[in-house]
């Protein structure tokens, strides 16, 4: 279970990401680019500091605590990560057409926010717990994308 979803935040950050770029219009000329291409650096640093921390915490004794340290830089690197993509999202103006998605900068300002909180009041909660309600904010991130991708026009093929 533990390993599981550890592997699905890892996918749920993969589907966040390489959802909808092939609907981005980002010009050359403008200031999203710069904030498109400064946002990433905290977002490879929260990935990578979430491999690290997330392969650390398998050597965890089951229903153990994660240690304060793993704890706060797990969630917190997801934290970094959720709220430098939200950066991400604002500076990809997408494309106005049938299947573009609409970004969600509450949806990721309050993952990061919970994910924050999380690391600070979870000193008691097992490491498998913890993994898991991390799972759920993403899962939670990644549904709400689908559903508003749903509620989108469905495009007419011409032939």
């Amino acid at each position: 279970m533990f390993g599981a979803s550890d592997l699905a935040i890892s996918v749920s950050l993969w589907l966040l990401y390489f959802d909808h770029p092939e609907h981005v219009d980002l010009s050359l000329a403008s200031t999203r680019l710069w904030a498109w291409t400064h946002n990433h650096f905290p977002f490879v640093m929260g990935i990578t500091v979430y491999g690290v921390v997330g392969n650390k915490s398998f050597a965890a004794a089951p229903g153990q605590p994660l240690g304060d340290t793993k704890r706060m830089l797990f969630t917190s690197a997801l934290a970094v990560a959720v709220l430098s993509f939200r950066f991400i999202e604002w500076a990809t103006k997408e494309k106005d057409e049938p299947l573009s998605r609409k970004p969600q900068p509450l949806i990721r300002l309050l993952s990061a926010v919970v994910l924050l909180v999380l690391g600070v009041v979870s000193d008691a909660l097992n490491v498998g717990w913890l993994v898991a309600i991390v799972f759920s904010i993403f899962l939670a991130q990644v549904g709400l994308d689908f559903y508003a991708r749903l509620l989108l026009p469905v495009p007419v093929i011409q032939e």
